[in-house]
Parts: C-alpha cells; sequence; structure tokens
C-alpha cells in the first residue's frame, strides 16, 4: 500500500518530475507483476521505438506557415493552406508522433514555458505541392511545421493524469495494510489490467481555467459538449460571431478521417488559423487548441 501512496503523493505534488514518478511506477508495476503497465513505464521513460505505436495522447496535429513569394512581393509568416492534399500527404506533413521519453519531453515543456516556439523544416520537395493551394502566381519559397502551443505541456499533462487516475483506483481495490511484497496476491486476477487500462483509453477532459493549459476538472466536461465547449471559448474572449464560425466548421467536419488519427479536420483548422492571425489575445491561442481537443476527446 505504501507503494501506491508514494506514487500518488508524487503525482500530488505541484511541479510533479514525471520522471521521478514513471521510476515510483516502475517499481509499483514490479509489485503488482503486471507486464502491460511495466512496458507502458519503460516507453514513457525511455522513448517510444519507431516501429512500436504511440498512444494518441502522443500524436500531435501541426500548423504549416511558410513564406510565399511571386518573384516581386514576399509574405513571412503565413499559414499555409492543407485542404487541398492528398488524404496521405497532409497526414505526413500535418502529424507528428512524439517518441521522445518524458526527460526530453520536460525540458520542452520548461522551454515552452519561457516563450520558446518550437518548428521542424519542410523540406523543399513538398514545396510544390503546398504552392498549388496557394493564390495564383505565388510559391512557397519556405515552410515550417508547427506542433502545438504548449504540446509538450499536454503530452506531460496526460501522461500524469492517467497515471494518478489508474494509482486512485488502485487503491481503493487494495486493502489498507497490505505490504509491498503481497501486492500481487491482494487484488483478483485481470483487475489489475482493466484498471489500467481503464485509466490508458479513458478520456481525459481538458478544461479551460486558471490562464493555464492542460489543467484537469471533473467539473466541466467538454467532451462531445459543444455547448461547454463554447462558454469556455466565450470567457477567453472569443466573440460571438468567431464562436458561430466554428460551429459552422465543427458541423463541417463531421465524420473526416483527421478525427480518427486524433486530429481536428480541416474546416476547424482553419478556423483556428484564421483566428489567430491577428493574435487576439497573449497565450489565448493554446488554451482555444486545448478546449477544442479537449472537445473531441484527442
Amino acid at each position: 500500500m505504501k507503494t501506491i501512496d508514494d506514487l500518488i503523493d508524487t503525482l500530488s505534488q505541484p511541479g510533479c518530475a514525471m520522471e521521478d514518478a514513471l521510476i515510483r511506477a516502475q517499481v509499483l508495476a514490479h509489485q503488482l507483476g503486471d507486464t502491460e503497465m511495466a512496458a507502458w513505464v519503460k516507453a514513457e521513460l525511455e522513448g517510444y521505438p519507431d516501429d512500436t505505436p504511440v498512444p494518441p495522447y502522443r500524436s500531435q496535429s501541426l500548423t504549416l506557415t511558410g513564406t510565399i513569394g511571386n518573384g516581386y512581393y514576399f509574405y513571412k509568416d503565413q499559414t499555409l493552406p492543407v485542404i487541398g492534399l492528398s488524404d496521405r500527404l497532409r497526414e505526413n506533413l500535418t502529424m507528428r508522433n512524439v517518441r521522445q521519453g518524458v526527460g526530453g519531453i520536460e525540458h520542452l515543456a520548461k522551454k515552452e514555458d519561457e516563450g520558446e516556439r518550437f518548428a521542424v523544416p519542410i523540406p523543399p520537395e513538398f514545396y510544390g505541392p503546398l504552392s498549388k493551394m496557394c493564390s495564383t502566381g505565388y510559391a512557397v519559397q519556405a515552410a515550417w511545421a508547427h506542433p502545438p502551443a504548449g504540446g509538450a505541456r499536454q503530452i506531460l499533462t496526460q501522461v500524469r493524469t492517467r497515471l494518478l487516475q489508474f494509482a486512485l483506483n488502485l487503491r481503493d481495490r487494495v486493502p489498507t495494510e497490505t505490504p509491498p511484497g503481497q501486492l500481487k496476491d491482494a487484488i483478483p486476477d485481470g483487475e489489475v489490467r482493466s484498471l489500467f487500462n481503464n485509466a490508458m483509453n479513458s478520456n481525459i477532459t481538458v478544461v479551460v481555467n486558471s490562464g493555464s493549459i492542460g489543467q484537469l476538472s471533473s467539473d466541466v466536461n467538454v467532451v462531445n459538449n459543444e455547448a461547454a465547449l463554447m462558454e469556455s471559448l466565450a470567457k477567453l474572449g472569443i466573440a460571438d460571431d468567431e464562436l458561430k464560425g466554428l460551429d459552422t466548421a465543427i458541423k463541417a467536419d463531421a465524420g473526416v478521417i483527421e478525427h480518427k488519427r486524433n486530429s481536428v479536420g480541416p474546416a476547424v483548422a482553419k478556423w483556428i488559423g484564421e483566428t489567430f492571425k491577428a493574435a487576439t489575445k497573449a497565450g489565448t491561442e493554446a488554451l482555444v487548441k486545448g478546449a477544442i481537443h479537449g472537445y473531441y476527446g484527442f
């Protein structure tokens, strides 16, 4: 029981270091004899190999920006449209699986907190297809793929919350005085695996509050709840006409293939790009994206 309590205490601390928490989880997985949990902890600590699928919360939707020109005029930092690209090419350019261990992700999260933004250069061989999406006469001169603002912190929040959910539910099932060496025998066969799978596969609701992204609350559930989503965005200062545009975009994207890949559809992606061209409010874009992803249950 002490191993579980120690893990819960670590995960409950403000600014919890996920590497430390996962090392405690590694000990717990050994005491429980659960190989699936042990494999997940190992992958989160060391990173996911290229031939191993990553959990949905490690898949990110990228935004493409670039410099376009027609030989006379050049425009930098333009959001590049991708709606007309083939499904396969659009997925290759706008989806990213984050495979590195939590130590590296925590480093990126600290850089994000300090205001750094990250981008990956897009190889020139893709400039041709991207140029076809531009206005007549204009071509892409350079392009970059940007992960979502606060994306590293979101991954850490997902790992922390799912592990905490599992530990809390496990604690409810284990008799209080159970010694660590007897944890494996304290729970019926299969129940640990069921608790772990439920925690890993559950929808974690992202709720916008206290001015930060990725905070979790059971008070407001925005998964498939458009009214709650719109209420959250209105509190962030998103205007009524912009909310109506988002409603139209959500309806237009119903059933698109991107949702199966834990990514917003093309209409919603376009709405996000257009809404934040003028940087409506510092930090708001990350919060809005987090709320929208929470609505879809990504």
